[in-house]
């Protein structure tokens, strides 16, 4: 339980560095970094895969099918993301002042 969560927090403190610091000049060039940098979704998907990988998690075994090598990563990496992402939108749609003009 300790592992899901030291997973979790450092994927999202992963994704909140990432996107709270500019870019450098040249990244900023590439489209795809620069996506990556808008998107908490986009990047999420990368940095929970790579976390995955490195810290031996994987949804698939945990629900009773095969680990995959690579695939359970993915997937994975792809199941926090979208976690994460609805659990960001619900927060700022609750918390976040909106002025309207």
């Amino acid at each position: 339980m300790l592992a899901w969560v030291i997973y979790s927090v450092a994927g999202k403190l992963a994704i909140f560095f990432f996107q709270s610091f500019p870019l450098p000049q040249k990244l900023e060039q590439n489209r795809f970094i620069g996506k990556l940098h808008i998107c908490d979704l986009c990047f999420g998907f990368y940095a929970f895969s790579i976390l995955a990988y490195f810290l031996k998690i994987d949804f698939l075994t945990e629900f009773g099918f095969w680990y995959v090598p690579f695939l359970s990563e993915i997937v994975t990496g792809m199941a926090t993301s979208f976690i994460w992402h609805l659990v960001t939108i619900g927060w700022r749609e609750r918390f976040s002042n909106t002025v309207i003009i």
